[in-house]
């Protein structure tokens, strides 16, 4: 799946300078007459500079370690015992902004994902939270999202979809290889995210393994076959990844970020900024059947799926955000007629037929988590 702000790019080691080329070899003298003179061989190339590794870059490293086994002999003289005060918080009451960057989002991950749920019913497959309230109240499960998925008959109708989108293959290219390695620079081109944004990072990199989660939940689910699957005449442009294709995971995580960056820039309805997000989402999505690799209603399903999981991921982590819409997509209904019906950003997202709205303004009446609001406040902090 595609990578948004990478944590590795948080300070790592730096990268060993490469080896200069060799010089070439000086040109043969002419036969008869007097030989002309070599030509002068080139100048090896000069090695590159090794990046700049983060405070903890030695970790590892037996230089490194053996010069501060050195120091330290030389250093301490004779031993004090205790001479700092640690700070010894009351239980669970610690900031999170003392914890590494991975282990901030790991703690985060297990309070994201503990309270979710997942559960079938004949050709749908859900996603609810168990809802615990803080006082005496009843569990509830409150629905987030459910899909139905399309007939096999509705996948084949959409294959002349696929085959005719392959001809913006070389124009695309190099965009569909990119967002398939690493989507954070077309973020970054739209939005504004810098280096100096980690905490955003660090929230995008939460979001993203939340839509992971739950996307390939829903892929084993439903286990729909790829479009090469249909036709040895597809010939995608990437390998095939190996598992199903409905729903689309790059749309999943494409628009559940373009819904937290619009949300952490303040980008109204309607402003130049959402609008750029939400075009930069759809073309992460279609080009992924530009590529062969999906079907326009896998983009359709994975364009509801973020959206949703975007406004539940602000319900947990913004207290500014109280509540969350619940949606379905019906597949069996992703058709004009009898005519196949392409993927479209504008398809509005409760349009009582393949999207409907079924649980709006749903709320959450359990204990508010700390860390997780913790973190959205720090990313906040970052675009005020």
């Amino acid at each position: 799946m595609q990578t948004i702000g990478p944590l590795s790019a948080l300070g790592g080691t730096g990268g060993t300078g490469g080896t200069g080329g060799t010089g070439g070899t000086g040109g043969t003298g002419g036969t008869g007459g007097t030989g002309g003179t070599g030509g002068t061989g080139g100048t090896g190339g000069t090695g590159g500079t090794g990046g700049t590794g983060g405070v903890s870059g030695y970790s590892g490293n037996p230089i490194f370690t053996d010069a501060l086994v050195r120091s330290r002999d030389a250093l301490i003289g004779t031993f004090n015992r205790v001479t700092l005060n640690p700070p010894m918080p009351p239980l669970g009451a610690m900031s999170i902004k003392r914890w590494d960057s991975w282990v901030r989002v790991t703690t985060c991950q297990a309070e994201l994902f503990s309270p979710l749920q997942f559960s079938s019913s004949g050709q749908t497959f859900s996603l609810g939270h168990v809802d615990i309230p803080a006082g005496a109240g009843a569990i509830q499960v409150k629905h987030v999202a459910s899909l139905k998925r399309p007939s096999k008959t509705l996948f084949e109708s959409q294959l002349p979809l696929v085959h005719n989108y392959a001809d913006l293959r070389e124009d695309r290219g190099t965009e569909i290889i990119s967002q398939s390695i690493d989507s954070s620079p077309f973020w970054a081109a739209v939005s504004g995210l810098q280096a100096r944004h980690r905490y955003t990072l660090e929230l995008l990199s939460l979001a993203q393994s939340l839509a992971l989660y739950v996307e390939m939940r829903f892929k084993h689910a439903f286990a729909c076959p790829r479009p090469i699957e249909y036709s040895p005449q597809i010939q995608p442009m990437l390998a095939t990844p190996g598992h199903g294709s409905w729903p689309s995971g790059h749309a999943t995580e494409a628009f559940l970020a373009a819904r937290v960056l619009q949300e952490l820039a303040k980008a109204a309805p309607g402003t130049e900024m959402r609008i750029q997000l939400q075009r930069l989402a759809a073309r992460i999505a279609i080009n992924r059947t530009v590529a062969g690799v999906h079907f326009p209603v896998d983009s359709a399903a994975g364009r509801l799926l973020g959206h949703t999981l975007g406004s539940y991921f602000l319900t947990r982590c913004n207290p500014a955000k109280p509540a969350f819409n619940g949606r379905t997509f019906d597949g069996t209904q992703y058709h004009n007629g009898t005519a196949a019906l392409d993927f479209d950003q504008n398809q509005a997202l409760n349009n009582g037929t393949y999207n409907q709205l079924t649980n709006p303004g749903s709320t959450l009446t359990g204990t508010p988590s700390d860390i997780l609001q913790e973190l959205w406040q720090l990313a906040a902090a970052e675009w005020q």
